[in-house]
């Protein structure tokens, strides 16, 4: 049984399932922006010094890919450097750290699904700089975890199948990206997927990837959300996502990778437990976290 947790992005989307989660299990401190800012070093230094931790999860970032496009140095900062310093102070304490990442270290280009070793060439500057982190982790310690989300959505924090959703409640028309696939990911399965970790059961090193089964365009993962929303009682202005490009949206600052789905195949060979479908994990999302606050 861990004796203590810390979560640092505690107020997060990931980070608030992750402390519901651990705190059923041991006890936890949970970190918000408020208590330590990654942008600052000394402040980490300080606030982690003084806890003592078996596990720390750190799930804060800056994950704004065309506002990290623009500020590079910030972005290296939070997401990088911030996540070797917290890696390096985490070893020494003798904990594991386990760092979220993402989907975006690839470049893209390959037609199936990306495993945990495939090359990474990372388009952006988001995607660089998790990169980074990704390797200062591992570095630090042997028992420290990376685990790669994509396209996270979850009740903690407003993400794409909210914002489709209200489009459609209140435009006669919507074009959604069609020329980018991936792979959606609910929190509440990535919590599900973790609990053998949360309870130390398992531990787990190295990368691996965790994201709901299936891939789509996001396209697709829009018209979905509308389908579930319309059997659940939402009411839509309208049901059809029409489709765009890439290059099409031009606030998009930074490049993106098109293709981006990633296997599952090493997480279910060491716990045993497969991820739901993304389908079914929106429609569960819907119905129980959105239907409730839309339908009136």
């Amino acid at each position: 049984m861990h004796s203590h947790s810390v979560i640092i992005g505690a107020g997060g989307r990931l980070g608030g399932a992750l402390h519901a989660a651990c705190k059923r299990e041991h006890s936890v401190t949970a970190l918000q922006r408020r208590d330590l800012d990654l942008e600052n070093q000394g402040s980490i230094q300080t606030v982690l010094e003084d806890l003592d931790y078996d596990t720390l999860w750190l799930t804060a970032a800056l994950t704004d890919v065309d506002y990290c496009e623009s500020h590079p140095g910030q972005t290296e900062a939070v997401n990088s450097e911030a996540a070797k310093l917290i890696a390096r102070i985490s070893a020494e304490k003798g904990a594991r750290m386990i760092f979220f990442s993402t989907d975006y270290v690839f470049d893209g280009e390959k037609s199936d699904l990306y495993l945990e070793e495939d090359a990474t060439r990372p388009l952006n500057v988001y995607g660089q700089s998790k990169r980074q982190a990704e390797e200062h982790v591992l570095a630090a310690s042997d028992r420290h975890l990376v685990i790669r989300l994509s396209w996270l959505f979850g009740h903690n924090k407003a993400g794409f199948p909210e914002w489709v959703i209200k489009q459609a409640m209140q435009r006669d028309s919507l074009s959604i990206v069609a020329d980018r696939q991936s792979c959606p990911t609910y929190t509440e399965d990535v919590i599900t997927a973790l609990s053998p970790l949360i309870q130390d059961k398992l531990e787990i090193s190295g990368i691996m990837h965790l994201c709901n089964q299936g891939t789509c365009t996001w396209q697709e993962w829009a018209q979905h959300c509308l389908d579930c929303a319309g059997k659940h009682g939402i009411p839509l202005q309208t049901r059809e996502v029409g489709s765009c490009l890439m290059s099409d949206i031009k606030s998009f600052a930074a490049q993106r990778p098109t293709f981006s789905a990633m296997s599952t195949a090493r997480y279910e060979s060491l716990s045993g437990q497969v991820m739901p479908n993304w389908k079914q994990a929106v429609d569960n999302y819907v119905h129980d976290h959105l239907a409730p606050d839309l339908t009136s």
